[in-house]
């Protein structure tokens, strides 16, 4: 008998074989046969065809290859940016007449709201038009008013030009050409002086002597008539020296004169020429002043006639309440105003209109984790969320636009890229015909980015965990 430890209970040999007595006691013969009998035929192929099918699959899934599909979730939106239509002033609603997916074309009445401050917008709506049309015909008048303004500058100019040359000419006539007029005489009256002072220098030299020889010892040889005649011939002479120079010293002040005046009439003309040539400067600023005036007149009452145009009394109704028109043709994307007596203000839209000629595209959140695998180009296949893939099927569509940057995401989301989708079509068939995909309709887009061996995909769990 076998030994056992405390707790611990041992069965013996004998013990066994009472325990199984006990148990074939309970059976019958055939099913003791049964019991104690071989497996059947049938089981042991049914067990080696379920190894060969495990083998098989193996063999098969280390070769075989199956897509990969990158699924990014999106919504329908239209490609062009969406039209926001505000009340031109605060107010409270009265009616809208439009919903989410209802087209509407430029001009349609989307809604009525009531503003009492409407009416004295109006009333300046009014006069900015007036100072708006006022300003238009200032404008059509410039070009009018800037011709006979450059015929007048022209002239001026011409006179301008005149006044240069008469000056210049003046200039030159009054100081070149009077200069060398009087050279001449000057040179003359200066060769009359020297001429008049050597002939005074020789009768005072013939006086002298004749003077010396007269006060000699028996009169010298020469009576005093012959001295009486040299002193009167050089006291001639001394007087035709003083004339001499006179006349030199005379034509010299006529020379300065001459001068002053020739230097007063540059002067008065030099003097003409810049008044002249301040009122030509004069007028093209003021040209170019009033064209810039008129221009910044004629945009400032545009800008306060836009701005006051967004109420005009043609805009109220027979009940004074303010009706809101359709900017553009297009589908209505959002009404965030519905019910009677909201309130509106004019910094938020009261409708958002997609334009009628945009396409319907598919704004996707791309995980950054699958970022490295996506393309511009690649086939897309959009299943939308209203349409059960299983009875609709799909729309194909190709990414058109991956943005550049990541987009953190918020309260724990994970990072994402924007995407574009382009769709091959616009509408889903179904048993009563085609039905327009409406904006703002979720779907996720799958897009094959490569392919891998089915038993990698199936490992690929195992090799998260480690």
């Amino acid at each position: 008998m076998a030994r056992s430890g405390e707790g611990v209970k041992v069965i013996t040999k004998p013990q066994r074989s009472l325990r199984l007595a006990d148990a074939l006691r309970d059976h019958s013969l055939e099913g003791i046969a049964i019991l104690v009998s071989e497996p059947s035929r049938l089981i042991k192929l049914t067990n080696i065809l379920i190894v060969v099918v495990l083998l098989l699959a193996f063999i098969w899934a280390f070769f075989a290859q199956a897509d990969v599909v990158v699924t990014a979730q999106g919504v329908l939106v239209p490609e062009a940016d969406i039209r926001r239509v505000y009340a031109p002033i605060d107010g409270e609603l009265v009616d809208v007449y439009v919903s989410p997916g209802v087209p509407v074309q430029e001009g349609d009445i989307i809604a009525r709201i009531n503003a009492r401050s409407a009416i004295d917008s109006a009333s300046k709506a009014l006069e900015s038009k007036l100072r708006l049309d006022q300003a238009e015909l200032e404008y059509e008048r410039l070009p009018a008013k800037l011709a006979l303004q450059q015929r007048k500058a022209e002239a001026m100019k011409a006179k301008l030009d005149f006044l240069q040359k008469e000056t210049d000419k003046k200039l030159e006539e009054g100081l070149f050409k009077l200069a060398g007029a009087q050279r001449a005489k000057l040179d003359e009256a200066r060769t009359a002086l020297e001429q008049a002072r050597r002939t005074e220098a020789a009768a005072e030299e013939e006086k002298t002597q004749y003077e010396r020889l007269a006060s000699m010892e028996g009169g010298g040889g020469v009576s005093q008539t012959q001295v009486q005649q040299k002193v009167n011939a050089y006291l001639d002479a001394q007087a035709k020296t003083g004339a001499a120079q006179a006349r030199l010293s005379s034509l010299e002040y006529e020379l300065n004169r001459a001068i002053s005046e020739a230097d007063s009439n540059v002067a008065n003309a030099s003097q003409e020429l810049a008044e002249q040539r301040v009122q030509y400067e004069t007028l093209l600023r003021d040209m170019e002043q009033e064209q810039a005036k008129v221009e910044f007149q004629l945009r400032s009452a545009r800008i306060a006639a836009d701005a006051a145009e967004r109420v005009s009394f043609k805009n109220f109704d027979e009940n004074n309440f303010l009706k809101i028109h359709a900017p553009i043709s297009g589908v209505v994307t959002e009404v965030p105003l519905t019910q009677r007596g909201d309130k509106v203000q004019s910094s938020k839209p009261l409708v958002n209109i997609a334009p009628a000629d945009t396409q319907r595209i598919l704004q996707v959140q791309i995980p950054e984790s699958e970022r490295g695998f996506l393309q511009v180009g690649q086939s897309v296949k959009i299943k939308f969320n209203a349409f059960p893939y299983q009875t609709y099927g799909s729309v194909e569509g190709r990414l058109d636009y991956i943005s550049p940057a990541v987009k953190q995401g918020g309260e724990g989301a994970p990072p994402t890229y924007e995407g574009k989708i382009q769709l091959e079509r616009e509408s889903i068939e179904t048993a009563n015909g085609e039905v327009l995909l409406r904006y703002g309709m979720g779907a996720a887009a799958e897009i094959v980015v490569r392919k891998r061996r089915v038993i990698d995909l199936a490992l690929e769990p195992f090799r998260s965990i480690r």
